[in-house]
């Protein structure tokens, strides 16, 4: 399992084929046999990944969601560990080397 710690930066792929048809955000990930579909919500995570921490990207969020924080953090974790597992997410370079 990929670790998710709330220090570790996160950034996309370099060089990842993407596009939103509908609203939704369809991947052609790395490491997996079929094109990933991300709702709203994982594509805006997505987004906000590159060079910022867990942390962060669940400060900006709480800027857009009426949700708690505890709920928040739980599903930004959780989408960062799938797309992680897909290749999709990776540590930053500087993270990764430390």
């Amino acid at each position: 399992m990929t670790s998710t710690r709330s220090s570790v930066s996160w950034g996309p792929v370099p060089g990842l084929l993407s596009t939103r048809v509908d609203g939704r955000l369809t991947i052609l990930a790395p490491t997996a046999d079929q094109p990933l579909v991300l709702d709203d919500s994982a594509a805006m995570i997505l987004d906000l990944s590159s060079g910022r921490s867990l942390e962060e990207i669940v400060d900006a969020l709480l800027e857009t969601f009426d949700v708690s924080e505890d709920v928040l953090r739980h599903d930004v974790e959780r989408v960062v560990e799938v797309l992680a597992r897909y290749g999709v997410l990776v540590p930053s370079v500087t993270e990764a080397s430390r």
